[in-house]
């Protein structure tokens, strides 16, 4: 009888969480303003309940709330406490660059709902490549870098061109199907249609598919229209 009740105490303390979260304060779930109430031009950051990050907005010097912070040091202090109880091993921090998802290198460039003008670039999946946008200090998307570096090392090699298929010449890949490819990236793309002898829309998944791909219409009417 002790043995099992010895071993009821192994499995409960094994069991036993290891110490609850701090309490959040309630104005770290509020989020800036549409707009500044005044005209200064402030960076500030706040903490996003809904992406769990603290974030870059531009606080316009007056009114707001007490969502606002001046690093992102102290917003996370604040609004994302580690748990209380026993400290355990703390894995060091990874860098984002390289870890946006497929979808979030497809996603449009969006100025968000504040009113500075900052420039940002974003990863354009027609043209394959990283292009400036105004970006308005909150709110937005994840395809958002700060530089042009960070956009291509972050997204350029994550919408693949599609793989060519040995032994097909440039007139027997206008026959091929469309082909989406195995991922879930959302790339509208053009294929010729050999029944209809037109260009046609398709998605593209973001990786291998066939080359019956093409940016653009005009492109792909160059390629496979005969004469």
């Amino acid at each position: 009888m002790e043995k099992c009740a010895v071993l009821l105490s192994v499995l409960v303390l094994v069991w036993t969480p290891l110490g609850k979260s701090a309490e959040v304060p309630d104005f770290c779930k509020l989020f800036p303003p549409d707009g500044p109430s005044c005209i200064a031009y402030i960076p500030q950051i706040f903490y996003n309940s809904t992406s769990q990050e603290c974030e870059e907005f531009i606080y316009g010097g007056c009114g707001g709330n007490n969502n606002r912070f001046d690093s992102k040091k102290k917003c996370m202090e604040t609004c994302s406490p580690q748990p209380s109880g026993p400290k355990h091993e703390i894995m060091p921090l990874v860098p984002l660059v390289g870890r946006r998802s497929n979808k979030a290198c497809t996603l449009p460039p969006k100025t968000g709902t504040c009113y500075a003008r900052m420039p940002r670039y974003f990863y354009n999946s027609k043209t394959l490549k990283c292009e400036i946008f105004i970006y308005g200090g909150c709110g937005g998307n994840d395809n958002r870098f700060v530089t042009a570096r960070e956009c291509q090392l972050s997204c350029h090699h994550k919408v693949e061109q599609p793989t060519e298929t040995p032994g097909t010449d440039q007139t027997d890949i206008c026959l091929l199907p469309p082909e989406p490819g195995p991922c879930e990236a959302y790339i509208p793309r053009y294929h010729y249609n050999q029944k209809t002898q037109k260009c046609e829309e398709f998605v593209y998944g973001g990786c291998h598919g066939n080359q019956n791909n093409f940016i653009n219409e005009e492109e792909c009417m160059k390629k496979c229209k005969k004469d």
